[in-house]
């Protein structure tokens, strides 16, 4: 935005402070609802600037009870006399108590975005799966143990994934991109529906429907844009690598299955322990690093360890906590 811009969209911010403070008062006549009403229509920008400052004072008003009695006080009526060489001592002060309404308004305006648009924070316990609906149509499918946080914005739609798992079923909108922060990347989108998998450093994007963008937060280079069946893996600080895959793998967990196609035993451990209340451990690291491909239907815990020991030719063994892997393969480094 260069400075002529942001000098114009400044006057019309503080002509609709203006306005909101002139249309309170009691002396405000037809004659004053009818400029408004001219200068409301004269442009769509005018339009989008008053609701602004109509919701921000609204909102001050509900957050802010004590504010609110100094803001009204503020915006007393202002009772204009007849013209005359010097101002009453009456008008000079309602002149000044609209000048500090307009300037309070102003003055929170250019925070509007926060007051108007709250984080909201979501999260799933352990077995527990979620759906959100955004105010945009957008739907976020949460997988078990995850966090994350929204800001939904006149401009963008912002997530932020901690430890998390999520399908987005993101609504179109080309004015409002979707943008998701996960670790080092930052994924956009403006209508699309994608897996996003943030566990630890790891970072996986499948992509189901439309076109997905991938680029480090910090704005270098390195971005990748993934079509339908691609799917993005990277680990902070490395390189990232796209391969093509079936798409419905990634979704399988909405529909209580977990797929894997060569993946260390570890990462299969770690999903278990989100999903049941008993603790799966690892007897040591070799166990951990044996692969593992295979489909494991979660029903309940003893049986779906039962159907891992036969698929991945481990032991398991009863313990306090859970159950205890053992690697059966000795061979296995």
């Amino acid at each position: 935005m260069n400075a002529g811009t942001r000098d114009e969209a400044e006057s019309i911010r503080q002509a609709a402070a203006a306005w909101l403070v002139r249309l309170r008062e009691e002396a405000s006549g037809a004659q004053d609802w009818l400029a408004f009403d001219a200068w409301l229509e004269a442009s769509p920008r005018h339009k989008l600037a008053y609701d602004d400052a109509l919701a921000v004072w609204s909102e001050l008003e509900r957050m802010a009870p004590a504010l609110k009695t100094r803001l009204d006080q503020a915006a007393a009526p202002v009772h204009f006399a007849a013209r005359q060489s010097r101002p009453s001592r009456t008008t000079r002060w309602g002149l000044g108590a609209a000048v500090a309404a307009a300037a309070i308004a102003l003055a929170v305006m250019p925070f509007a975005g926060s007051i108007l648009y709250p984080q909201q924070a979501y999260e799933t316990a352990r077995g527990e799966t979620r759906t959100v609906v955004l105010n945009d149509g957008s739907k976020v499918y949460m997988n078990a143990q995850s966090r994350l946080t929204v800001r939904m914005t006149r401009n963008d739609r912002q997530v932020a994934m901690d430890d998390a798992e999520a399908v987005f079923d993101v609504a179109k909108d080309a004015r409002r991109p979707f943008v998701i922060t996960a670790g080092d990347r930052v994924v956009r989108v403006v209508g699309t529906e994608f897996d996003v998998r943030r566990r630890g450093a790891d970072l996986a994007v499948t992509v189901r429907r439309g076109l997905v963008e991938v680029r480090p937060q910090d704005g270098g280079d390195g971005g990748v844009r993934l079509a339908p069946g691609q799917r993005l893996d990277h680990a902070a600080g490395q390189d990232i690598r796209v391969s093509t895959v079936n798409p419905e793998d990634a979704f399988a967990w909405r529909a209580g299955r977990l797929v894997y196609r060569d993946e260390p035993l570890s990462v299969v451990v770690d999903d278990l322990n989100r999903h049941f209340e008993g603790t799966v451990t690892l007897a040591d690291s070799r166990t951990g690093r044996q692969r593992f491909s295979g489909v494991l239907v979660l029903d309940d815990e003893k049986t779906v360890v039962e159907r891992l020991s036969l698929l991945a030719s481990i032991s398991a063994a009863p313990s306090e906590a859970g159950y205890v892997l053992r690697s059966k393969d000795a061979s296995n480094r």
